[in-house]
């Protein structure tokens, strides 16, 4: 299965956790979701049982994941996220795989 993600409205995914969440669950197959050049604002959580993903970029200079979240940020319920729920990306699925972000 191939999914594309871009900042252009005509091609795919314009979030890369939306693109995520449209995987079946029933699907058992690789899946690569290919991201295109663009800075993307988004915390990202790749959940348990997330059959094997490849994040694969573009271009490393040009397609870039990023999100603000640090150990103070203050969750859902007022209290301070710490470092592990801080994280711009989180893998929980078994096979996962990013190149060139």
């Amino acid at each position: 299965m191939l999914i594309t993600v871009s900042k252009s409205v005509d091609e795919g995914f314009s979030s890369l956790q939306a693109a995520l969440d449209s995987i079946p669950q029933e699907h058992k197959e690789e899946v690569t979701i290919r991201i295109k050049p663009g800075i993307y604002e988004e915390k990202i959580t790749v959940k348990q049982g997330t059959p094997p993903v490849l994040l694969l970029g573009e271009d490393t200079n040009s397609t870039i994941i990023t999100w603000s979240d640090n150990a103070h940020t203050l969750g859902p319920d007022g209290e301070p996220l710490g470092t592990f729920k801080s994280g711009t990306l989180n893998v929980f699925a078994e096979h996962f795989t990013a190149e060139n972000l």
